[in-house]
């Protein structure tokens, strides 16, 4: 028995009860097939990343999201603006390296330079 919203989420439904000796549960099988509407766009799976747990605003972003979804068809814009946050994580990763590569450059130059000057 499936409710009137999962029965529009998945029309192409198929449920199948198994017997079960020793307990009052019955083990159940649900195979449902996508339409193409919910089908989601071909590309790379949704994948979570550590990294962002170090980001302040994480739980943020996450809260506002789901806080925004009206049902499971929301599930796309959800990952859509987990996506951009994971994108601008990245970005703030390649600004902090590059910012770590110029530093250990100013870095080697003040060592050349003390170098030279105590040889003087």
């Amino acid at each position: 028995m499936a409710s009137s919203e999962w029965s529009t989420m998945f029309p192409e439904y198929m449920v199948n009860h198994f017997l079960w000796q020793g307990s009052g549960h019955c083990p159940i099988q649900i195979i449902w097939s996508w339409s193409k509407s919910q089908k989601c766009r071909k590309g790379k799976l949704f994948q979570f990343e550590c990294m962002w747990l170090h980001e302040k605003s994480y739980s943020n972003v996450v809260s506002k999201a789901w806080a925004n979804a009206s049902s499971v068809y929301d599930i796309n814009d959800v990952n859509g603006k987990i996506k951009f946050f994971s994108q601008r994580c990245l970005v703030v990763v390649a600004e902090k390296r590059h910012n770590e590569t110029k530093l250990q450059e100013l870095m080697t130059r003040e060592e050349l330079m003390w170098a030279q000057r105590s040889k003087v």
